[in-house]
């Protein structure tokens, strides 16, 4: 399940079944509108497993967003309809370049 841009077509469920072999492209926005199926907020399923974009992530894995606090909205709205969610705040996938090596901090 993806959040469709700023809410504005609300969610889209994309079901692995459906995308065998396609995953690369429905794992896009695209591909999500394309394969997926819009769905109200009545009728998200509960995530296993937030996962949220970024802009950028500094050495110590804080996030930033585009500014406008569409994800914050997204999480809350899933809180609030299923209570805890487990979330990836510590499985950012980043890499910073200093002098020509790769390096993360903590």
């Amino acid at each position: 399940m993806i959040a469709s841009p700023r809410l504005k077509h609300g969610y889209l469920v994309v079901r692995p079944k459906d995308v065998q072999g396609l995953e690369s492209t429905a794992s896009t926005i695209r591909g999500a509108f394309k394969y997926g199926k819009a769905i109200n907020a009545e009728e998200i399923p509960k995530p296993d497993l937030i996962v949220e974009g970024s802009v950028a992530v500094d050495t110590y894995g804080r996030r930033l967003g585009k500014g406008h606090g569409y994800g914050d909205a997204e999480i809350c709205i899933l809180r609030q309809k299923f209570g805890s969610i487990p979330h990836s705040d510590n499985c950012s996938r980043y890499a910073s370049c200093r002098n020509g090596s790769f390096y993360r901090k903590r």
